[in-house]
Formats: structure tokens, C-alpha cells, sequence
């Protein structure tokens, strides 16, 4: 934005700038003016429908709403007085007129626009004798999605949602005066895959998350920072987790204007499930037979530490691209400074050069969060042709005695990796490091048990050659290690 277009106006008695034409709600909200507001969303159209975001300017006889107004210069704005205060008051009333008392199982307590402005800007004794309008509660609208009709303040914000971002247009609000709610067309279920951002975005608890629902309050949760694993675009998230239970429980997007926005697809935001204990590989194992057993550290970094030995530069190694960038650097450092060049890569070369997204949105048809990373480490190892086919034909000729596997996070998301285990039964000694529970049924002799992407800080390049930074929080299964622990 050029300076010209910079205009400069009044808040409060502050100065501030802001570009000409700006939305005036989201610079107070970017300025951090206490302003209340439940439809306003900065990622959709401007509803003007709650009515909350009153503002006073000089000059102007009636209040506004802030979220219809655009920035100008020399404007003077005021967001306290007596009046204001009043307005938001009585329209508080109108909100909660109706609204039931599920404060303490609604799962949007901590969270909650209601109870948060109520405390601002409320605080009434209530003038209702009549009976509240009941309407219907606990119905399910989709595989993700329940709805419940008398907690909605009809902010809009999921109707203009659907019609305006997947613009699949599955939500409308029905019925007039305090009978209006709502609903989907002929109760269908929701139909696509970004039906959680409707959660997301719910200022109440009117929509809630299925797989939320009911398991843990948010305030005991800690945020974390991080990128999600699900495919190459990248999305910008944050981690829930309770590291007193060493356990996350939701991913949510974050916002970043050059990648994802304000929203991320619900197969990304369930991949969260991948992560948590029940779903990971618990503690090192060594094969006992046909049987692999578990064991200690010091047994299976032996088993390792012997394997490399014995067989030196003839060492195989295949990565798969859910790593980051830090983690590959340093298994190809320490392999190739033993000498080893046989190091393999799994990251499928169409999907990379195929950048389109497959719902015309953001996912795309790599499911893998750093393809790009992976390629790049690789060619400055001069290794970046050792792909997928050309590991299958050094298998096909059985000269691999010992491998050595960097398995996928998510089975679900690398096929070609299950594609390349194919016929390794004929490797002497294989060994595997990762973390999804889900391999230790294939033929491996040894598994070691590594760190998930919300138990490690790094880097990962999405497919824009965008390069972003995921956080480390709790460690949720006590015996995994980093793997430059177990490249030493």
C-alpha cells in the first residue's frame, strides 16, 4: 500500500492510520479498540446483521456500525460513551432474549462471544417473563457438524461461509421473527470438505465440532503454532493440546493471507488423530522370531548402531517427504558422510509439478507436507534423481541386504510409500523409524519410534517454495526420539 493511500483519523482521542477505504471494524479490531461484534468476519462479506459493532462519528447525527463504514481522512471516531454503551446493552438483551442457559455444557464456553461481550457490555437483570421460543437442539448436519437451533444468534456467519468460500450454498436461515433458525436445505447433511470451518467461525455454541464435542475444556488447552502435515499447500494451523494428558485434541487454521486464509479443509483439521498416542508407535521393538517385541533404548540403538556397521556403504536408505527440512539435512549428512549414497526418496514428481488444487480450494493431490523440502536437501546431495523407480529397481535385483525406512506420519497420505515396500521381504535386515502404529504389522526387524510434527520445531517448504516454521510442544509419547538422537 503507498503512502498516499495511507489516511490518517481519530479514535478515541488517538491518532491512527490506516489505508483509505479500509473496513473501519477491522482496523479497531487490528488496533485493538474494544469493539463487540458477532457477524463480522474479516474472510466474509459484511453482513451488518447483529448490530453490536456501533461506533459514534463527529459530525454523523446516529450512531453506526463500524463494519458497514470505511476508513477516511480526518474522521473522528468514538467507540465509548454513555450512548454506546446503552445501545449495546439492550441489543444484548435482544441476543440472549432466547438463548438457553448452556453455559456450563456448551462446548464454546472459554470461547464464546456471548459470555465475553456480556461481561464487556451487559451486565442487565433481565426483563423476560415469558417463555423462551424452543427450537430443535442436538441435530447432526453432517459427518462433522452438530447443529443446535436455540443457541444461534442468526449471525450469518456460516450461511454467507458456504455460499461465499466452497460456495456449495448448503446453509440458509429459515422462518421469520423469533422463529428463525438455521438449518439446511431439506435437513441434507453438509456435503463438502470444509464443513468444520463453520465451527470455526460459529460465535456461539450453535455449531459444534463431532469429534469435540464434549472432551475437554479449551482452557485447559495449549496453542501451539504449526503447518499442517495433510498436503503441499501448507496450511497455517494451531496445535490444541493438554500436555497434562500428552494428548492433542483439535487442529485449527490460522491465518495467512498468501497461503490458506482464514480456512483449512476437514481432512486436514482430523489428521490431528494420526498424532496422539493410541495411533503411534509407543516404544522401540526388536524381532524375536516371526514376533517383534518390545524392548529399550539401549538394546534397539545397538541393533542399529551394529546394522550400519556391518554393512557400510552398502547401506540402503528410503525418506518419505512428512520430515522437515532440519531432518533431512542431517540423514543425508550423516549418511553420506559414512560414505553412503544409496538414499532413496519416495516424493511423487507429477503431483509436485501438478499445483492445482483438486477442490478448487486448497487441497491438493500431494498429501505431503514437504515434498519440496525433501527435493530440495536431496539435490544438493546430488541424489534428488534416486526416486521411488529407481529404488524398486535396485529391489527387483535383491542387492539390498540391509534398509534402513523413514516412514510416513500418516499411512493415508503416501501411498507410493506402501507401493515401495513391495517385495522387500527379501531384505535381510530392514529397519524402520517413524511414528504410525500402523507399520509395525509390516515385515521389519527392528522399529524405532521417532518425534510427530507437533513434538519438533523445523521447517517445512510447501509447493509454492514457501518456506514456514512449526513449533515443538508437549512430547506425547515418552520414548520417541528426535532422529538426530538417533543419528549420532
Amino acid at each position: 500500500m503507498s503512502e498516499k493511500n495511507i489516511v490518517q483519523f481519530e479514535v478515541d482521542g488517538k491518532e491512527v492510520q490506516a489505508p483509505k477505504g479500509e473496513n473501519l471494524l477491522k482496523v479497531l479490531i487490528d488496533q485493538k479498540f474494544k469493539v463487540p461484534y458477532y457477524c463480522y468476519h474479516p474472510g466474509l462479506s459484511v453482513a451488518g446483521a447483529c448490530r453490536m459493532c456501533f461506533v459514534e462519528q463527529e459530525g454523523v447525527p446516529r450512531p453506526m456500525i463500524s463494519c458497514n463504514m470505511q476508513v477516511q481522512e480526518g474522521m473522528k471516531i468514538k467507540t465509548e460513551s454513555e450512548n454506546l454503551k446503552n445501545i449495546r446493552k439492550w441489543n444484548l438483551a435482544f441476543h440472549l432474549i432466547n438463548h438457553p442457559l448452556d453455559c456450563p455444557i456448551c462446548d464454546q464456553a472459554g470461547e464464546c462471544g456471548l459470555q465475553d461481550f456480556y461481561m464487556e457490555h451487559g451486565q442487565y437483570n433481565s426483563q423476560m417473563q415469558e417463555q423462551k421460543v424452543l427450537k430443535r437442539k442436538v441435530v447432526s448436519i453432517g459427518d462433522h457438524v452438530m447443529l443446535d437451533s436455540e443457541r444461534c444468534i442468526l449471525c450469518s456467519r456460516c450461511v454467507r461461509f458456504f455460499d461465499e468460500v466452497p460456495k456449495t450454498s448448503e446453509m440458509a436461515i429459515f422462518n421469520r421473527g423469533d422463529r428463525s433458525e438455521i438449518g439446511t436445505f431439506l435437513d441434507r447433511p453438509l456435503k463438502n470438505n470444509y464443513t468444520l470451518n463453520s465451527v470455526n467461525i460459529c460465535p456461539v455454541g450453535a455449531l459444534t465440532s463431532k469429534d469435540f464435542r464434549f472432551k475437554k475444556r479449551v482452557w485447559f488447552l495449549k496453542k501451539l503454532n504449526s503447518i499442517c502435515p495433510g498436503c503441499s499447500t501448507g496450511c497455517n494451523i494451531e496445535v490444541h493440546e493438554d500436555p497434562r494428558e500428552k494428548q492433542v485434541f483439535r487442529m485449527l487454521p490460522r491465518y495467512n493471507e498468501n497461503v490458506n486464509g482464514h480456512w483449512m479443509c476437514d481432512y486436514g483439521a482430523m489428521r490431528y488423530e494420526k498424532i496422539n498416542p493410541k495411533n503411534r508407535i509407543l516404544t522401540p521393538k526388536l524381532k524375536q522370531g516371526h514376533e517383534l517385541v518390545p524392548t529399550d533404548w539401549d538394546n534397539a540403538q545397538k541393533y542399529f548402531d551394529d546394522a550400519m556397521e556391518k554393512v557400510g556403504k552398502d547401506l540402503y536408505v528410503l525418506i518419505t517427504p512428512q520430515y522437515t527440512v532440519e531432518e533431512f539435512e542431517h540423514i543425508y549428512a550423516t549418511f553420506t558422510q559414512k560414505g553412503i549414497q544409496n538414499i532413496f526418496h519416495t516424493v511423487d514428481e507429477k503431483n509436485i509439478k501438478d499445483t492445482k488444487v483438486i477442490d478448487e480450494l486448497l487441497m491438493r493431490n500431494d498429501k505431503n507436507p514437504n515434498s519440496k523440502g525433501l527435493l530440495k536437501v536431496s539435490a544438493a546431495h546430488g541424489l534428488e534423481k534416486q526416486n521411488l523407480a529407481a529404488f524398486q529397481k535396485e529391489l527387483e535385483t535383491q542387492k539390498i541386504k540391509t534398509l534402513v525406512v523413514f516412514s510416513p506420519a500418516d499411512p493415508d497420505s503416501d501411498p507410493e510409500f506402501m507401493n515401495s515396500l513391495k517385495g522387500i521381504e527379501a531384505v535381510e535386515t530392514k529397519i524402520q523409524l517413524g511414528t504410525a502404529a500402523q507399520y509395525e504389522t509390516l515385515d521389519f526387524d527392528c522399529i524405532l519410534p521417532t518425534l510427530s510434527f507437533v513434538e519438533k520445531a523445523g521447517t517445512f517448504i510447501n509447493f509454492n517454495d514457501v518456506e514456514q516454521k512449526i513449533e515443538a510442544g508437549a512430547k506425547l509419547v515418552e520414548d520417541a526420539k528426535a532422529i538426530s538422537e538417533i543419528l549420532c
